[in-house]
């Protein structure tokens, strides 16, 4: 079981205002202070959502990092909710704040794909079901790494 997620803050006010009004997430904890390992004083905002807890950091002097170049989506936090209601109801929250999203159908259903002030992308969809075991996934993981591994 995953504890929480950690990403950083590069403007708490942006940051908080989208959790709590945009998404509707509950602050459940704040902390501040100084961090040696920073070398600087530092803001924690716990964020609840879905049952899973994001915790948002930033610190005086952060800085936002240039892109990549790795595709948008490929890091993101997904998170499950109950019904095609609650979904729907994550909709309209993001359209009354005029919160860019896209979405995905694929074959499980709608995926609702929100970006948070800091790059980090939030993914939405009815919980699926959990993977089935897959009696050849080792093979699909070996196979993989022998086709890419330096020759």
């Amino acid at each position: 079981m995953i504890d929480h997620i950690a990403h950083p803050s590069f403007d708490a006010a942006a940051t908080h205002r989208f959790y709590s009004e945009v998404l509707g997430a509950r602050l459940k904890a704040a902390f501040s202070g100084e961090s040696p390992e920073w070398n600087a004083r530092y803001l924690l905002a716990a964020y609840e959502l879905e049952g899973a807890e994001i915790d948002l950091f930033t610190f005086e002097g952060i800085v936002r990092p240039q892109p990549d170049g790795l595709p948008r989506d490929i890091r993101h936090v997904g998170l499950a909710v109950p019904t095609e209601r609650d979904l729907t109801r994550m909709h309209e929250r993001l359209d009354d704040h005029a919160a860019a999203y896209w979405t995905e159908t694929r074959d499980d259903g709608e995926h609702l794909y929100v970006t948070d002030p800091n790059g980090l992308i939030i993914e939405l969809s009815i919980a699926p079901p959990p993977y089935a075991d897959r009696s050849d996934a080792f093979d699909v993981v070996r196979a993989w790494i022998e086709r890419t591994a330096p020759a």
